[in-house]
């Protein structure tokens, strides 16, 4: 049979670009969706680059969904795939569910129901997955399995029909970027030797300007893009060079070709790589230029998703606003496309932005609302990330047992899902409630789990986030050299990783060690390296948290003029930003300089505002960090009887809490004044 099938002109074209997608893809996980509706000719193209595959020493597996229950994960399961070897895998099977009637349609539902929430599972099969669909089918998936059509890669390949217009394109990329893990960490390096081979060769055989080059650019561009993501870099500078330089010429190419649909998967690796840096004015450019081509192209979900991820740029930068307005484009984008899954995640965004505002009982709303449509969904991972999302606002509420048992829910789901990057995550905000409740050790302990996952996992970034933690233990401790110790180790990596938001963080607490050390000109310095860089990144909040530090500094020195001058800019911006939490903190230290100054009256009235708006937020701690404020002012003032009851409030509060630490502190105050 294959002897009598010969393939058009315009066959040939996608098969080749078939083939050099599948040697290209050898090493990682990439599902290439094929397209035929005839199956003569469908079998002559798997039998032909099965050939050509296995005479280059690739292992070439042929499975079948089981109609019975058409899962892709369950055929590569069944397929006892050894991703110790590079292999390709052939998936056929979709095209029977097309046949089956309107009386077995649920059939059809399940395999897309299946291909829906399968992406965490697919990421330990490290290898190009060939899935064949009818042209039916393909329109079925775009439309009824969004979160699988936006995070694959790999291409569409049609054969044998002109190409669909389809209401969903193939630019959607998944709006939280996560380069797809690979268990073996040299295939990555295998991975670009091969693209680079095989772009040698095609320049050769096709000459620079010919529109089979692109795809090769393309994957190379995204192979160097993913090691820069993954802190995978040998020379940074370097790899995030030949990332763009690849990527643009992909871009040129697609361009000149008229494939806008490439051309905004492009746009957006290199939009994710300059995210993942912090350079968020160039990853900015990037996700604007993809968003005129999806919008060129009225690919509504990709606009979505590019709403989405402009949104998370200006909540970087600190601008709430901004980032909900974008947030609430991609919301009714998803509501009138009924993509319940990018619903859920928008909505607890959402709960963040008014956490960061905070907003707090409108933040627990959202994140409530986004619980019941995840657990509605089934959809478990999301689930796992709000209870952490939420156990983060009862952290801040200052309700540390509801926090911790949220937190162990997440826990608990990620341990039972297997999500060793999510249990590293929730042993991370577990020891940070230990920590906020002066339990040193068993926040130690914690933060040692989550270091020693996260060093398995290859997560440098969360790795540098550790440190950085254990630096506060040994900092809360009063081992300075210790916290250094840690806080340059989070530094170096972070500089490695070309993380300029890290960096900005670790200048930061590297001066509240020589603060703390009362090497107040050291800390200025360092205060002002971090002021410089959260500047040069637009991130408001990093700014206001760099004045008040600078703020604590001239305190220290005695200059209340200059401090209450620093303060005020940092309420300012917390203002602007609507950041309350914020506000609160601000009035609380103006009035210490007041109260430093003998301006008893004064001091007393910002106590109050910060009072005021502590207990609106709920903020159980603070409200007892006002109440020893109030109890030291009124000592002051001769006031004693007044004063012992403004200490028994801090005290009770801080018992209640657990918060050993601050008891011991707050009792030495009251003995020393």
């Amino acid at each position: 049979m294959s002897d009598l099938i010969v393939l058009n002109e315009e066959n040939a074209k996608v098969y080749d670009r078939l083939v050099v997608s599948l040697e290209a893809g050898l090493g990682t996980l990439q599902i290439l969706l094929a397209v035929c509706d005839n199956s003569a000719l469908r079998q002559e193209i798997i039998r032909r680059y099965g050939s050509e595959l296995e005479a280059q020493g690739v292992r070439v597996y042929r499975l079948a969904l089981n109609p019975d229950e058409p899962s892709l994960l369950q055929a590569l399961i069944d397929g006892k795939i050894d991703i110790n070897q590079q292999a390709i895998s052939t998936v056929l099977g979709a095209e029977k569910l097309s046949n089956l009637g309107a009386n077995n349609r649920e059939k059809l539902d399940s395999f897309l129901g299946y291909l829906q929430w399968t992406r965490e599972a697919l990421r330990g099969y490290p290898l190009p997955i060939v899935l064949w669909l009818p042209s039916a089918v393909l329109v079925e998936v775009a439309q009824k399995a969004p979160d699988f059509w936006s995070w694959r890669s790999g291409g569409t390949f049609q054969f044998g029909f002109a190409k669909l217009n389809l209401p969903i394109d193939d630019a959607v990329k998944d709006p939280i970027f996560k380069p797809i893990d690979n268990p073996q960490k040299s295939s990555s390096v295998l991975s670009i030797r091969q693209l680079e081979s095989s772009l040698a060769e095609a320049l050769v055989t096709w000459g620079e300007d010919s529109a089979n080059i692109e795809p090769i650019y393309a994957l190379l561009g995204r192979a160097y893009v993913e090691r820069v993501w993954k802190g995978e870099t040998e020379n940074l500078k370097l790899e995030i060079e030949l990332a763009e330089t690849y990527l643009n010429k992909a871009i040129e190419l697609q361009k000149r070709f008229n494939r806008k649909s490439d051309l905004t998967f492009s746009l957006s690796y290199l939009g994710f790589m300059y995210s993942r840096l912090g350079d968020w004015n160039k990853a900015e450019t990037f996700y604007k230029q993809c968003l005129a081509v999806e919008e060129e192209l009225g690919i509504r979900t990709g606009m979505a998703s590019s709403w989405g991820l402009l949104g998370d740029i200006e909540r970087n930068r600190g601008n709430w606003d901004a980032a909900e307005s974008l947030y609430k484009l991609k919301l009714e984008t998803c509501t009138e496309l009924d993509d319940k899954h990018g619903m859920s995640q928008v909505i607890g965004t959402l709960g963040d932005i008014e956490r960061n505002r905070g907003n707090w009982d409108a933040a627990e709303s959202l994140y409530r609302q986004s619980l019941q449509l995840r657990t509605e969904l089934g959809d478990r991972a999301g689930m796992a990330m709000i209870w952490g999302q939420w156990g983060g606002l009862e952290q801040i509420r200052g309700n540390w047992d509801a926090a911790e048992s949220l937190y162990r829910q997440s826990l608990q789901l990620r341990t039972e899902l297997g999500d060793r990057a999510g249990m590293a995550t929730s042993w991370g905000v577990l020891g940070d409630i230990e920590r906020n409740r002066g339990n040193w050790d068993a926040a130690e302990s914690l933060y040692r789990q989550s270091l020693q996952l996260r060093t398995e996992l290859g997560d440098r970034a969360g790795m540098a986030s550790i440190w950085g933690q254990w630096g506060d233990i040994e900092r809360n401790r009063g081992n300075w050299d210790a916290a250094e110790s840690l806080y340059r180790q989070s530094l170096q990596l972070r500089t490695e990783l070309g993380d300029r938001a890290g960096m900005a963080t670790s200048w930061g607490v590297l001066g509240d060690i020589e603060r703390n050390r009362g090497n107040w000109d050291a800390a200025e310095s360092l205060y002002q390296q971090s002021l410089q860089l959260h500047e040069e990144l637009g991130d408001r909040a990093g700014m206001a948290t760099s004045w008040g530090q600078l703020g604590d500094i001239e305190r220290n020195r005695g200059n209340w003029d200059a401090a209450e001058s620093l303060y005020k800019q940092y309420l300012q911006i917390c203002t602007e930003l609507g950041d309350r939490a914020g506000m609160a903190t601000s009035w609380g230290v103006l009035g210490d300089i007041e109260r430093n100054r003998g301006n008893w009256d004064a001091a007393e009235s910002l106590y109050q505002q910060s009072l005021q708006l502590h207990e609106e937020l709920g903020d159980s701690y603070k409200i007892a960090v006002n109440f020893s404020d109030f109890a030291l002012l009124e000592k002051q003032r001769g006031n004693l009887t007044l004063a012992q009851q403004y200490y028994d409030k801090a005290k009770n509060i801080y018992q209640q809490l657990g918060a050993i630490k601050d008891l011991e502190e707050i009792e030495k105050e009251w003995q020393q004044l």
